[in-house]
């Protein structure tokens, strides 16, 4: 763990490459930015970890219903008719060729 002068003085070090977002970093900044993190973060202790986790309400509601929508059977006239369109949108597309045309039909 580097404290705040350490810090600052690896900062401005002239050693740094210059391309760093970090070249017009003052004292101040540096401690703000050090403030910043320990007053967002909280250190939880491992006891702690596992009493949220085995605590935590399972909400698995999101992951079943991916796992519904991916075992949904699409029908042939499904397939036909979003095909259709496909090709449609793609003869409307100013930018395409008539290559482009030519592969969508096949």
């Amino acid at each position: 763990m580097l404290f705040k002068n350490e810090l600052f003085s690896r900062a401005n070090d002239t050693d740094r490459r210059e391309d760093t977002c970090c070249e017009d970093a003052t004292e101040h900044t540096v401690t703000e930015w050090l403030s910043c993190d320990t007053e967002a973060n909280q250190l939880y202790t491992d006891e702690e970890i596992i009493s949220l986790v085995q605590n935590k309400p399972q909400d698995d509601s999101d992951l079943e219903e991916a796992d519904k929508s991916e075992n949904v059977l699409v029908y042939h006239s499904e397939t036909a008719n979003a095909l259709e369109i496909a090709l449609r949108y793609i003869e409307q597309s100013k930018n395409a060729t008539s290559t482009d045309i030519m592969f969508m039909r096949r």
